[in-house]
């Protein structure tokens, strides 16, 4: 949500390294708490219309959402792919699939997995500069 503190936080600092370490640290935990949600909402979907398309909007409003790290991302200098791969390459990156994935299934922990989100992202959108 980019009116609470972590995204003003993130808007507020210029170096663009620092603001995908403060994305990382800063999603993971709703990350962990929507996960498991996400999961029951998804196999739901798969019967239930209704769910499918809540499912959907959920999807497309956490895009949005993570369209404030990107904007912020590209005030501080140039991304490295082009116009919307940052904002799917975080979308994807940072989803509650791909979290529960890693931690539930692979037993990382939290803080594992946001160095390694932010590791990725720094490699992926800012390349070795």
């Amino acid at each position: 949500m980019p009116e609470q503190a972590g995204p003003r936080a993130l808007a507020a600092t210029p170096d663009q390294r620092e603001q995908l370490r403060l994305f990382a640290a800063d999603i993971s935990l709703p990350l962990e708490r929507a996960g498991p949600l996400v999961d029951v909402l998804s196999a739901a979907s798969r019967t239930r219309p209704e769910l499918a398309a809540l499912l959907a909007s959920i999807h497309d409003q956490r895009l949005e959402n993570l369209r404030t790290l990107v904007v912020a991302l590209a005030a501080g200098g140039p991304l490295r792919l082009e116009p919307e791969a940052p904002l799917e390459t975080v979308w994807a990156l940072a989803s509650p699939d791909l979290y529960e994935l890693l931690t539930r299934t692979r037993g990382w922990t939290r803080e594992r997995y946001h160095v390694w989100l932010a590791d990725s992202l720094t490699l992926l959108l800012l390349g070795d500069r």
